[in-house]
């Protein structure tokens, strides 16, 4: 794994992560929060963005946590898809790369981290065959997916997408120039919003964990998951 490491690392991992959750939990501010446990713990690169993305304070993680939905409340309804978000978490961990359980419930990855976001057609394309599986699975009335325009390629993936899906479901596709405030409109107008990003969760009503279903459906929830919480709370390293 690229963040967790042997058992003395995992124990200053544990110690930092717990110390900023208690900063967030007493309100101080995530920049001087992150920046204290930073210093006091010299954290690389990966473990700072590891704890800005999936660590939360109690109320922004129960907040976020009473949206998320059960993969068949989808049935009959209309499922909007931050399109990258989702495949780029199911392509990580098709290939085998550390996957994250975040305090707020949500599956998270850290490909751009690590340079890894830009995945080679072949594993977008198993990724997406994976996803519409699942949707297929629980038929939502209608779907979308939804992404930057200014992503290379974007056109190409979307209906690529929309095609695997569209003999079964109807599926439309929408190109923007802002993906998150697309997906919290959508939200507005009802439509369930598949996302892992904290601000499109955040302002949305009712968030869709497709990763972690893929995971639960494919038997691979335990494989190449790091629990956040149960290294807050649980964990004697």
């Amino acid at each position: 794994m690229e963040v967790i490491g042997g058992k003395e690392e995992l124990t200053i991992l544990a110690s930092a992560a717990r110390l900023y959750k208690f900063l967030l939990d007493m309100g101080l501010a995530t920049q001087h929060a992150i920046s204290a446990v930073e210093t006091k713990y010299q954290l690389t690169s990966s473990e700072k963005n590891l704890f800005l993305r999936c660590i939360s304070s109690e109320k922004d993680s129960r907040e976020i946590l009473r949206k998320i939905i059960r993969i068949e409340e989808i049935d009959g309804t209309d499922l909007a898809i931050d399109f990258y978000n989702v495949i780029i978490t199911i392509s990580e961990a098709l290939e085998g790369y550390s996957i994250f359980r975040c305090t707020d419930g949500l599956i998270r990855d850290l490909a751009s981290v690590f340079g890894r976001s830009k995945k080679e057609p072949p594993v977008l394309s198993e990724a997406m065959k994976k996803m519409n599986e699942l949707i297929t699975s629980h038929r939502p009335r209608k779907v979308i997916f939804v992404a930057d325009k200014q992503i290379s390629h974007s056109a190409e993936r979307l209906t690529e997408a929309r095609n695997m899906l569209s003999e079964k479901i109807h599926t439309e596709i929408l190109l923007v120039n802002s993906s998150d405030s697309e997906l919290i409109k959508l939200s507005k107008m009802g439509h369930i919003v598949a996302t892992s990003d904290v601000f499109i969760a955040k302002n949305s009503e009712k968030i869709l964990d497709i990763p972690r279903h893929f995971l639960l459906k494919e038997g691979k929830f335990g494989k190449n998951i790091v629990d956040m919480s149960y290294i807050i709370y649980i964990s004697n390293f």
